[in-house]
């Protein structure tokens, strides 16, 4: 493989991914929305718990946080074991930072909402 295809490659995979993202976000919906649609047309009644839970959003229980920030610090501990091992350890270490200190970021929100819940 030519090496001036490696970073049209990983933006077209970070295009693709995001747009996935969206687009079956958008599709949920709107099939959400056809299956309100037609249970209004039949004349069936939308109970409240129903419409309750349909407006109500995700709550955020922080274990997102702990998984996001334990995937980010591993995923740099793996980009930097890696840069040892080749010939830019310097870059890789330097590049392995980035996701570390995002990383750290989520573990100490995680256990900043932890605290805030026990009091």
């Amino acid at each position: 493989m030519q090496i001036e295809l490696v970073p049209i490659i990983l933006f077209i995979c970070i295009t693709t991914v995001i747009w996935g993202y969206f687009h079956f976000s958008a599709k949920a919906k709107a099939e959400q929305h056809k299956t309100i649609q037609k249970l209004i047309e039949a004349g069936q009644a939308l109970s409240p718990e129903l419409l309750e839970q349909l407006a109500t959003t995700k709550k955020n229980d922080g274990m997102g946080d702990l998984f996001r920030g334990l995937l980010s610090v591993f995923m740099a501990v793996a980009l930097y074991i890696f840069g040892m091992y080749g010939a830019e350890a310097k870059e890789l270490a330097m590049i392995a930072m980035f996701p570390l200190a995002i990383g750290l970021a989520y573990l100490i929100l995680y256990w900043l909402r932890s605290r805030k819940a026990q009091d």
